[in-house]
């Protein structure tokens, strides 16, 4: 019998507070002082990659 191989899984698109600054090109220190939605799970923040998207346009039509 022949094992099928699973795919991956697919990349979260929720990033940390490290990560989303990363992405965005900016220190964590920058990142807390603009006001970007979060979600807080537990004693971790997370930034939707979305989220981080549509709140760059926004400051950059600003």
């Amino acid at each position: 019998m022949q094992k099928t191989a699973t795919p991956p899984p697919a990349p979260s698109p929720y990033r940390t507070k490290a990560e989303a600054a990363e992405y965005i090109r900016c220190s964590v220190r920058t990142l807390d002082r603009l006001d970007l939605p979060r979600i807080k799970r537990g004693g971790r923040v997370l930034f939707h990659i979305k989220s981080l998207d549509a709140a760059m346009l926004a400051l950059e039509s600003k």
